[in-house]
Parts: structure tokens; sequence; C-alpha cells
């Protein structure tokens, strides 16, 4: 009852988190009931789906190695009889309403009540975290975890080292939601070296960082013995790792963008934006949406406060107590690290860029730290944040909106830290104290407004509502359906529609429909379910037996 009696305590002297409490679960709900009208909205979550049945026990899976934590979740629920799509929402929706919880928290370590309060509801107001929030995607719940994890290993070292237990578990659970947070490895690694060289490392730090790690191997031990009975390798995670570092082509993907310029061209558009003709889809890809004018304001004034805060490390510098030598060498480090940065980003793989980049900052730091405050640390380990994943993913061929929602947390931290410096170059001038955090709550309410006003207006019902119709056609047509060999060229939904292994079907990676029906026909195939082909498919040795809207069930002829 102790713990109760103490959170029940913290909580009535912090009424500022029973709001933020509130509104995030509020949002949360809210997303996840127009979710559940929504249905599936994206093709990957049909494959977490099934792979939470093979979790469950209840079938085979759709890529295996894929990161578990979500589909395990997830397949708890399966596991007591409850085989729907709306537990993956209901577990993405929880885990938003904790991140945004988490946000404000690791905010008030640096900011007021009211800035911290900003920041939580402009993170949560991002268009493109808002539309994908409850989908069920890694993405958010990846990031939300990365929260928590940023603001265990800060509270741990500035308030209370119990928290650091935390920091390990919370890496692996973080790492088996998506596997790119692995590169939560830079900021984080910058913070504790700080720590080291600020003299503030103990000996009972190290001991509770190797306490939390051996939890963290309890839960890395099954996650890895999985790996291995299933695909003969406990890391088959590192195979994605090094393609991503090696950017290897892939011209066939529609998602195939080389230039490094997309996520520089559409920044405002993440931030908010509004459809275009009413389609969900420009909510969903901000790319293809409007800048909502507000985006513009929130850049504009974030901007004006970082030249702020940048100009005072400029001072700092210039104050930098040490002899004229040393402060030449640094000097000369700077331009070196600066120039190698710009070469490095002319590159294939991010990876040098994000180490040179990394470099750069800690010379900044080491150089400025006795002048530039105590937040220094922090501020540049969310400087870090930011920039390992707009690099990263700007360098990656293969680029996707929902993948610039690894930034989103620094992003809000960065902005705060703007209005911040704002708010305070404003109560100079006017020789007047302006109440703190008042600019930021003020942007962070104009932020919410526009972007759940179009969110909330253009959610249809049911996407890929006409899969789940095909499905049932299939079960009514043919009762004894999961004895046969089933095809379809939207695989992931047909698995998870027919609680069966549909195999992959494409016929554009064949050369004319004759090679597919042969395929098909070679590979014992019953039925093809045909999603969608322009133009229409005409198979060999198959009829057409079913169709609803653009999907078509394709039946074996008898004797072929």
């Amino acid at each position: 009852m102790n713990i109760f009696n103490n959170i029940y305590s913290y909580l009535k002297n912090n009424p500022a988190l029973i709001i933020i409490i509130i509104f995030a679960l509020t949002l949360s709900a809210y997303l996840v009931r127009l979710q559940l009208k929504l249905g599936v909205a994206y093709w990957d979550i049909f494959l977490y789906l099934n792979n939470a049945l093979m979790y469950a026990g209840l079938g085979e899976g759709s890529i295996t190695q894929l990161p578990p934590l979500l589909s395990f979740l997830t397949s708890l629920f399966f596991r007591l009889g409850y085989v729907k799509a709306s537990p993956l929402y209901l577990i993405s929706g929880l885990i938003f309403a904790s991140g945004i919880i988490g946000l404000y928290l690791l905010l008030k370590l640096r900011f007021s009540t009211k800035e911290s309060v900003a920041g939580a509801i402009i993170f949560s107001s991002f268009t493109l975290v808002l539309s994908w929030a409850a989908t069920g995607s890694l993405d958010v719940p990846a990031v939300c975890l990365a929260i928590w994890l940023t603001y265990v290993l800060v509270y741990g070292f500035k308030k209370d080292q119990r928290a650091l237990i935390l920091v390990f578990p919370l890496a692996f659970l973080t790492f088996f939601t998506r596997y790119t947070s692995g590169l939560m490895i830079l900021p984080l690694g910058f913070y504790f070296l700080t720590i080291i060289l600020e003299g503030q490392l103990k000996k009972d730090h190290l001991l509770k960082l190797a306490l939390g790690f051996l939890i963290g191997l309890i839960i890395l031990a099954p996650v890895m013995g999985f790996f291995y009975s299933k695909l003969g390798t406990p890391v088959p995670f590192l195979n994605l790792l090094e393609g991503s570092v090696a950017n290897d082509p892939a011209q066939g993907d529609p998602a195939y963008l080389p230039g490094k310029s997309y996520y520089i061209n559409h920044f405002p558009q993440y931030i908010s934006s509004y459809p275009v003709n009413d389609s969900y889809a420009t909510m969903l890809y901000p790319s293809l949406a409007q800048t909502n004018m507000v985006s513009y304001l929130i850049l504009i004034i974030a901007g004006a406060g970082l030249l702020i805060y940048a100009m005072r490390y400029i001072w700092c510098f210039k104050n930098f107590k040490t002899s004229k030598r040393k402060k030449a060498l640094v000097l000369v480090a700077g331009i070196i690290l600066s120039l190698l940065f710009i070469f490095t980003l002319q590159g294939n793989s991010y990876l040098p860029a994000a180490v040179t980049m990394l470099a750069l900052i800690f010379l900044i730091y080491y150089s400025t730290k006795n002048q530039a405050g105590k937040n220094s640390s922090l501020d540049m380990m969310m400087f870090i944040w930011f920039l390992t994943y707009f690099i990263s993913h700007s360098f990656l061929i293969i680029k996707v909106d929902r993948y610039f929602i690894t930034t989103t947390p620094a992003l809000a931290y960065l902005l705060i830290l703007g209005f911040n410096q704002v708010q305070d170059k404003l109560s100079q001038l006017s020789k007047k104290k302006i109440s703190a955090g008042l600019l930021a709550i003020i942007l962070a309410l104009l932020l919410l407004f526009s972007s759940i006003q179009p969110y909330a207006y253009n959610v249809p019902r049911h996407i890929y509502g006409d899969l789940e119709t095909a499905g049932n056609l299939m079960k009514d047509y043919d009762p004894d359906y999961q004895d046969k060999v089933i095809y379809s060229d939207y695989w992931p939904a047909m698995s998870w529609h027919l609680k069966m292994n549909v195999k992959r079907g494409w016929p554009k990676n064949f050369e004319d429909n004759a090679q597919f029906s042969r395929m098909l026909l070679e590979n014992n195939t019953t039925y093809f379910i045909n999603y969608y082909s322009d133009p229409p498919l005409n198979l060999t040795g198959f009829v057409e037996v079913q169709r609803v809207a653009n999907i078509i069930i394709f039946e074996r002829v008898e004797g072929f």
C-alpha cells in the first residue's frame, strides 16, 4: 500500500501531471475508436497480426524475424480467444499515451511545467504522429518506449539512481519494438560520456546499470532462443541492420527515393498538414498533403529561438578559458570535423556522417561545458537524437513518411527549447517578465486544434474491408479451404482473414500471365486471390468463381 500512497501523494502535488495523464488517455482512446472504424490501414499491420497468431500458437506467422514485442503482446489477447485486430490498436494506443506522459516528465527535467505540458501536447499533435499512433504500426510505440528509456537514464543520474536499473530492460524492449531504435545508442552514449567527464559517475550507478543488464538478459534470452528455433540464428536482425548501413539498391520498391532532400522538403507537412480532396491517404502520408500555416509559424518562432541558442555557444567558445594554443587546436579540430561531416554527407552510408556529427557536437560540448550551463548535455543529447535519425533516414534510398516519426520526441524538445529562448529574449527586451511557457502553450494548442480537426473528419470506414469480405466469401464457398494451397498478391491480409498460411503470389514478378499461371499450377495451387491487377489477369487453368469490388477469387480448373 505504501507505493500507492506515494503515487497518490506525488500526483496530488503535481496537478499538471494529472492533466497530462487525462489528456493522453483521452486522446489515445479517441484515436483507438477512430481506428476501430478504419480497420487495418497499412500492409505491414497484417504482418504483425499474423505474427501474433504465431506467438499464440494459432498460425505460422508472416515474416518471423520482424520485431516481436507488439505481436507478442497482441498474442496474449489471442490466447484468451479474442482473435481480432482491435487488441493491437489498444496496445498501440496505451503505449502512445504512456509516451506523452513520459515526454512531459522528460521535459520537466529541463523546462517549466507549462513548457513541459506544451511539449507533450506538441509531440502528440504532429500530423505524422497523430495519424499513425493507434494504427498498430511499430513506429510510434518504438519512439514512446525510447522516450521512457531516455527519461530513466537522465532521471537516474539527475534525481534517483534506482531508475538506472530500468535502462537496459527498456533498451531491449525498445529495440524489439523496432530495430532502428538501436541507433539510440548514439545520443544516450553521448549523455553517459558527459556524466563521466563531469565526474558524476559513481560505483552505485554502475551497480544499478549492471543489475538492470542482468534483468534485460531475462528479456533477451527467450527472444533470441525463439529466433534460433525458427530461423537457425539468434540474431536475424543483423542482416536488416547491415542492409540499412550498406544502403543496398532497391529500385523495384515504390518507395525508392535515392535523393537525400526528401525529409527536408516535407518537414513542415510532418508538423501539421491537412488532407487534399478529403483523402485519408494524405493524412497517413503527409508528404501528399497541404502544409498548415501553423506549422510555418511554429518553425519560424522555434527557429529564431534555436538561432539565439546557437549564438550563446559561440559566445561561450570565445570565453573558453584555456591556453591560446589549446583553443586554436579546438578551433582547427572543429573546422576539420565540419568539413569532414559535409564530405560524409555525400557518401552512400549514413554511419560515417552520424559518427562525425557525434564527434563534432561532443567537441562543442567539451569546449563550452563550463560556460553553457548545467543543461547543455541534455540539450545536445536531444540534438544528437534528432540528427541521428534525420541523417540516417535521409541516407536510406527507401523513404517513407512514417520513418520520420523516429525524430519527433527530439523535435518536440527542440521546439520547446526554441520557444524558451524566444521568450527569454522577449523578457530581456521588454524588461518585463513574461509568464514562463505562455508562448509554448499557445502554440501547442494551435497545433493540436489544427491537426485533430482534419484528422477527425477524414477517417473512412475499413480501407481494406473488401479483403475481409473476400475472406468470408472464400470460407462460404469452400469450408475446407484450409486444406488447400492458396496464393494471393495480398498474402499478408488474406493470411490474416483466412487464419492460414496464404502464399505470396505477385504477378508482376513474372514475365507474363502464362509464366505466372505455370508457377501456380506447378505448386498445386487450388485458389488464387487477386487483389488488384491492371490489366485484369487471364490465368491459364483457372476460372473466376467469386468477386467483390476489385478482388477476384480464381479456382483451378479440374484436369489442369
